[in-house]
């Protein structure tokens, strides 16, 4: 046995000291995730132009949301979203909802792309939507591996009225845009 007052024994004291509370801090780290997040100083409206957030909230223990013009985060909600979860116009993820949509599972206003793909048009392994194209297909136009659709894509696309009805909703979107 080492006496109290040995400098050894003072030593080892303090390695053993460091070693808990080095453990301490990495058994926190794994039971909450470490957050990183950075948000810029430019702002359009209330929210940043670009904010970055993943990992676990360390007070809330719930995932920090990504909320900004562009977000990137394991959830993101923004005008350009991307991560895990995604919602925004454009939305890029593992799950996106958005105006255009790119992901595993994709659910868009407009377009969406992905997986499994649900609106307006829709282009996947399995989509739904007016207009369909991909493995297997649910929609009004659309061509694909098995199908059910009520017109095929060749019908939409030698459709008269198809030319006039695009010019219309461009037409319209450009007048939302400048409104």
């Amino acid at each position: 046995m080492v006496p109290s007052g040995d400098p050894d024994r003072e030593e080892l004291l303090r390695r053993i000291a460091r070693l808990e509370a080095q453990v301490a801090a990495l058994q926190s780290r794994t039971a909450t995730g470490t957050a990183h997040e950075y948000k810029s100083k430019a702002r359009i409206g209330s929210w940043p132009l670009i904010h970055i957030a993943s990992g676990m909230d360390p007070v809330t223990g719930k995932p920090l949301v990504a909320r900004g013009v562009i977000a990137l985060g394991n959830v993101a909600i923004g005008v350009l979203a991307m991560g895990g979860v995604a919602c925004g116009g454009i939305a890029v993820g593992g799950f996106a909802l958005g105006l255009i949509s790119f992901a595993g599972m994709a659910l868009g206003l407009l377009i969406s792309f992905g997986g499994l793909s649900m609106g307006t048009v829709a282009i996947g392994g399995l989509a739904v939507g007016w207009l369909v194209w991909g493995g297997v297909v649910l929609g009004y136009y659309g061509a694909g591996g098995a199908a059910a659709v009520a017109h095929s894509l060749d019908e939409f696309l030698r459709n008269p009225a198809i030319p006039e009805l695009l010019r219309r909703l461009i037409q319209a979107l450009l007048e939302a845009g400048r409104g």
